[in-house]
């Protein structure tokens, strides 16, 4: 390992993971409409629009897992 901690043969872009452009939009547009109509308002939207994506998220896992698990 070299001085700039083993990256130095890391050479050029990767490619943009699919997950960042969501996770960056969330919390600007969170901002945004934080300014619109107020901080506790847009915090309030904030956290649930998180619930309700987090709870598609564990309806979709827990609808799926009877194909995942052993005959």
């Amino acid at each position: 390992m070299d001085r700039t901690g083993g990256l130095a043969g890391d050479r050029g872009l990767r490619p943009l993971e699919p997950g960042y452009i969501p996770a960056g939009l969330r919390p600007v547009s969170a901002g945004y409409l934080s300014d619109a109509v107020g901080l506790s308002t847009g915090a309030t939207l904030f956290a649930l629009t998180l619930l309700a994506l987090s709870l598609a998220a564990a309806a979709a896992v827990l609808r799926d897992r009877s194909a995942l698990s052993p005959a």
